[in-house]
């Protein structure tokens, strides 16, 4: 309840959820008893993304029932919009699910597309697992080749969960190098379950994993800013930067 009170009184216009929505096994019950009192505020806004708790439930099921046509095609899980000046691509990095997530398969190829087509000044995509994490799990292979594909495209920034903290990366490129075309990482999973420690690591700009929150950010014309929203006082993260 504190996270979405959080949320709520930052009035955002939407509210990306990037994976592991409801423990463990993400039934329509569980939905509906324990995600639903907290978050249904916020509901119409929220635009998520599976993780691997949702197909816990036989092909996500639970996850597709209770978000509905917010949530994608349930053979999919994957979709992309624009946001005012910004494209937002959500996409489903529980590779296995969707038929994987390299060069030739559905996903990839649709996310190459969706990026070659679009004219927007910037980019933002959201999926569960992180590229490049310092807390309870490591970096994951399986997303690199998505990973190479926003860096070529130029994307700004990727927002992973997966991993029960909040870090934030510096803009880095596909062998893991600070440069001014990185794509800015920021790993949100300080929202919901519990917390996990983030230990300290090249080119990790910050973690929190003291405190509940979330992380606000304002998508601008050409900039964007950011701030970690916590349960406490604590821990703050701000800062801002331009499109590339």
């Amino acid at each position: 309840m504190a996270t979405s009170e959080l949320a709520l009184a930052a009035e955002p216009d939407l509210v990306l959820m990037p994976g592991d929505t409801q423990y463990e096994e993400a039934e329509l019950d569980d939905y509906r008893q324990s995600f639903h009192p907290s978050w249904v505020r916020l509901k119409e806004l929220i635009r998520p993304v599976p993780g691997n708790h949702e197909y816990d439930t036989d092909d996500a099921a639970g996850y597709f029932a209770y978000f509905g046509d917010a949530a994608g095609d349930p053979f999919r899980g994957y979709y992309a919009f624009d946001q005012g000046d910004w494209l937002i691509i959500g996409v489903n990095s529980v590779c296995e699910e969707v038929g994987g997530c390299e060069p030739g398969d559905d996903q990839f190829e649709w996310l190459s597309k969706t990026l070659d087509g679009s004219d927007t000044t910037c980019q933002l995509a959201f999926w569960h697992n992180p590229r490049w994490s310092n807390g309870n799990y490591d970096d994951d292979d399986s997303v690199a080749a998505m990973y190479e594909l926003l860096h070529e495209y130029g994307v700004e920034l990727l927002l992973p969960g997966d991993s029960h903290n909040y870090q934030r990366f510096e803009p880095l490129d596909p062998d893991r190098q600070v440069g001014e075309e990185g794509v800015r990482q920021f790993v949100v999973g300080a929202a919901g379950k519990n917390l996990r420690e983030a230990e300290p690591g090249r080119n990790l700009a910050a973690a929190n994993f003291e405190e509940m929150g979330v992380l606000a950010l304002e998508l601008r014309s050409g900039d964007y800013s950011w701030e970690f929203l916590s349960t406490g006082d604590a821990f703050t993260d701000t800062g801002t930067a331009d499109c590339h």
